[in-house]
Protein backbone atom coordinates (compact mmCIF):
# COMPACT_ATOMS: atom_id res chain seq x y z
CA UNK A 1 0.00 0.00 0.00
CA UNK A 2 1.38 3.34 -1.30
CA UNK A 3 0.70 6.27 1.47
CA UNK A 4 -0.99 9.53 0.29
CA UNK A 5 1.53 11.99 -0.88
CA UNK A 6 0.50 15.59 -0.78
CA UNK A 7 -0.48 17.29 -3.74
CA UNK A 8 0.81 21.05 -4.59
CA UNK A 9 -2.86 22.52 -4.29
CA UNK A 10 -4.00 20.74 -0.92
CA UNK A 11 -0.34 21.80 0.18
CA UNK A 12 -0.86 25.45 -1.02
CA UNK A 13 -4.69 25.46 0.60
CA UNK A 14 -3.03 24.40 3.79
CA UNK A 15 -0.31 26.76 4.01
CA UNK A 16 -2.81 29.88 2.97
CA UNK A 17 -5.27 28.63 5.80
CA UNK A 18 -2.35 28.89 8.26
CA UNK A 19 -1.47 31.87 6.95
CA UNK A 20 -4.63 33.70 7.26
CA UNK A 21 -4.91 32.16 10.77
CA UNK A 22 -1.96 34.13 12.47
CA UNK A 23 -3.16 37.29 10.42
CA UNK A 24 -6.55 36.97 12.09
CA UNK A 25 -5.27 35.97 15.81
CA UNK A 26 -2.63 39.03 15.10
CA UNK A 27 -5.47 41.55 14.06
CA UNK A 28 -7.92 40.21 17.05
CA UNK A 29 -4.23 40.88 19.62
CA UNK A 30 -4.48 44.56 18.11
CA UNK A 31 -8.55 44.86 18.89
CA UNK A 32 -8.14 43.09 22.11
CA UNK A 33 -5.52 46.01 23.05
CA UNK A 34 -7.73 49.02 21.57
CA UNK A 35 -10.96 47.72 23.28
CA UNK A 36 -9.25 47.40 26.77
CA UNK A 37 -8.19 50.86 26.12
CA UNK A 38 -11.13 52.49 25.45
CA UNK A 39 -12.71 50.10 28.81
CA UNK A 40 -10.05 52.06 30.78
CA UNK A 41 -11.50 55.39 29.23
CA UNK A 42 -14.88 54.69 29.94
CA UNK A 43 -13.58 54.11 33.54
CA UNK A 44 -11.31 56.82 34.07
CA UNK A 45 -14.89 59.07 32.56
CA UNK A 46 -17.01 57.76 34.82
CA UNK A 47 -14.92 58.35 37.91
CA UNK A 48 -14.43 61.73 37.12
CA UNK A 49 -18.29 62.40 36.89
CA UNK A 50 -18.39 60.88 40.19
CA UNK A 51 -16.10 62.61 41.64
CA UNK A 52 -17.42 65.85 40.22
CA UNK A 53 -14.13 66.39 38.27
CA UNK A 54 -16.35 66.84 35.74
CA UNK A 55 -20.01 67.96 35.80
CA UNK A 56 -23.09 67.65 33.92
CA UNK A 57 -24.48 70.63 31.94
CA UNK A 58 -27.73 71.82 32.61
CA UNK A 59 -29.23 73.29 29.69
CA UNK A 60 -32.52 76.04 30.01
CA UNK A 61 -34.52 73.63 27.28
CA UNK A 62 -35.62 70.38 27.16
CA UNK A 63 -33.85 67.85 24.61
CA UNK A 64 -34.69 65.38 23.01
CA UNK A 65 -32.75 62.54 21.32
CA UNK A 66 -33.19 61.34 18.34
CA UNK A 67 -31.71 57.60 17.61
CA UNK A 68 -28.17 57.02 17.25
CA UNK A 69 -25.57 58.67 16.13
CA UNK A 70 -23.58 56.00 14.60
CA UNK A 71 -26.62 54.55 12.78
CA UNK A 72 -27.03 56.28 9.46
CA UNK A 73 -29.37 56.25 6.96
CA UNK A 74 -32.46 55.15 9.21
CA UNK A 75 -34.96 57.82 8.71
CA UNK A 76 -34.13 60.53 11.67
CA UNK A 77 -33.41 63.92 9.52
CA UNK A 78 -36.98 63.42 7.82
CA UNK A 79 -38.36 62.38 11.59
CA UNK A 80 -36.37 65.55 13.08
CA UNK A 81 -37.85 67.73 10.62
CA UNK A 82 -41.63 66.78 11.24
CA UNK A 83 -41.09 66.81 14.74
CA UNK A 84 -39.85 70.71 13.99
Amino acid sequence: MKPNKPNKFMTAINWSTIHATKEKNLFRFFLRILSLLYGLAIQFRLVAYKTGFLRAKHLPAHVISIGNITAGGTGKTPFVAMLA
